[in-house]
C-alpha cells in the first residue's frame, strides 16, 4: 500500500508539470489526457479520482495567481511549485529510493502554498502601510482629528493628513469610518479605483484587486470613479445613508438598498450579512478573516449566489452553513492553513 501511494505522488507531480507548462497547448492537451485517463481507469476510479482532486488543487493554485503586473510581489509562487516538482521527478528518476523523496516533497508544498498565500494578500505595499490588521485580527482605531476606525482583518491602510486634507489610502480589506467634522479638511478616501469624499460621517468600504463596495449608514458622500493621473475620472455620484455602490475606474453601479443600522450592527458583532451574493465573493470576504489559503473555482462559485448571514470570527462555521444550505459544496480542510471548496456535480 505504501508503494501505491508513493507511485500516486509521482503520478500527481508528473501531471502537475504538464498542467503548469508555459504554452497554454500543452495545458490544454494534459487536461484532455487526464480525462481520458479517468475515463479508462474505471476500476481505480478512487486512485483516480484522488489524484485529479489534487491536480484540479494544483492548476487552481497557478491559474489563480497575478498578472504580470507585479511580477516581484506574487507571480513567482506557482512557478517555484512547479520547479519544486520538476525538481522532485528528476530526483525520482535518479533514485528509486521514493520513501526518501515523499516526505522531501510533501514539506516543500507545505512550506511554499503558505507563503504563496501571504504573498497574494500581502504586497509589498500592504506589508509597509502605516496601519495593518492580519487574517483573524480586528482592529479599532482613533484617528489624530477624532474620526473613528474599524478595520476588519487582512486590512492596510496609509493615513495622509496636513493643514488642508484629510486622506486615507485603503490598500486591501475592509474598514468602517465614523468621520469627525471639520470644515476646513475634507476626508478623501483613496482606492485603486477611484475616491470617496466624506460629506458626512458614518460608512463602510471594503476593496478588492477588481472594484470598491461602499456602503453608507449615515448622511453622504460623493463616490468619484477612475485614476486621476490618468484623467479618467468619471462624474462624481453623491450616495447617501441606505445605499451600496459598486465602482471600479470606469464604471459605477447601484446595489440593492439596506438596512443601515442592520448593517453596522452586523459588521461590529462580525457577521457577514449577504443578499444574492455570488459565493465567490463570500469566499473571498472569508479568506481575508482566517489565514492561510481557500482555493476555489471562483468562475464557477460565481454562478451561486448566497442569502445569509455567516459568523466572520468563526470561519470554520461559516463554511459549515454554506454546505448546509448548498448541498453541492464540498469543503476539505488539509490543515488549519489550507482548505479547498468544491462542487459536486
Amino acid at each position: 500500500m505504501k508503494n501505491k501511494h508513493t507511485a500516486l505522488h509521482v503520478q500527481a507531480a508528473e501531471w502537475i508539470v504538464k498542467l503548469t507548462a508555459d504554452d497554454p497547448d500543452e495545458r490544454a492537451q494534459a487536461r484532455a489526457a487526464l480525462a481520458q485517463l479517468t475515463l479508462e481507469n474505471t476500476q481505480q476510479a478512487e486512485a483516480t479520482a484522488r489524484l485529479e482532486r489534487f491536480i484540479n488543487l494544483a492548476e487552481r493554485v497557478s491559474a489563480s495567481a497575478p498578472s504580470s503586473a507585479e511580477p516581484a510581489q506574487a507571480g513567482q509562487q506557482p512557478a517555484i511549485v512547479a520547479n519544486t516538482l520538476r525538481q522532485y521527478l528528476h530526483l525520482h528518476q535518479q533514485s528509486r529510493s521514493l520513501a526518501k523523496i515523499r516526505k522531501p516533497l510533501m514539506l516543500w508544498l507545505l512550506m511554499l502554498l503558505p507563503a504563496w498565500g501571504l504573498m497574494q494578500t500581502a504586497p509589498l505595499a500592504v506589508l509597509f502601510a502605516d496601519v495593518r490588521t492580519t487574517a483573524g485580527v480586528y482592529d479599532n482605531q482613533q484617528l489624530k482629528d477624532g474620526s473613528q476606525i474599524r478595520l476588519n482583518p487582512s486590512t492596510a491602510l496609509n493615513v495622509h493628513f496636513t493643514a488642508s486634507q484629510r486622506e486615507i489610502e485603503l490598500l486591501a480589506g475592509e474598514v468602517y469610518l465614523d468621520v469627525a467634522k471639520d470644515k476646513q479638511r475634507p476626508f478623501v478616501i483613496h482606492t485603486r479605483q477611484g475616491q470617496i469624499q466624506a460629506l458626512g460621517t458614518r460608512f463602510i468600504v471594503r476593496v478588492t484587486p477588481d472594484d470598491t463596495l461602499l456602503t453608507m449608514l449615515e448622511s453622504r458622500t460623493q463616490v468619484t470613479p477612475g485614476w486621476p493621473t490618468l484623467k479618467t475620472l468619471a462624474a462624481p455620484q453623491v450616495v447617501s445613508a441606505g445605499q451600496m455602490v459598486r465602482f471600479s475606474a470606469d464604471k459605477l453601479s447601484n446595489l440593492p438598498d439596506i438596512h443601515a443600522g442592520m448593517t453596522e450592527s452586523a459588521f461590529k458583532q462580525h457577521r457577514l450579512v449577504v443578499q444574492n451574493t455570488p459565493l465567490s465573493e463570500v469566499l473571498e470576504t472569508l479568506q481575508q478573516h482566517r489565514p492561510g489559503v481557500i482555493l476555489y473555482d471562483a468562475k464557477a462559485m460565481k454562478q451561486i449566489l448566497v442569502t445569509a448571514v455567516l459568523p466572520l470570527d468563526d470561519t470554520d462555521r461559516a463554511l459549515d452553513l454554506l454546505c448546509e444550505n448548498f448541498t453541492s459544496l464540498t469543503v476539505s480542510q488539509y490543515s488549519r492553513f489550507f482548505v479547498t471548496v468544491n462542487i459536486q456535480h
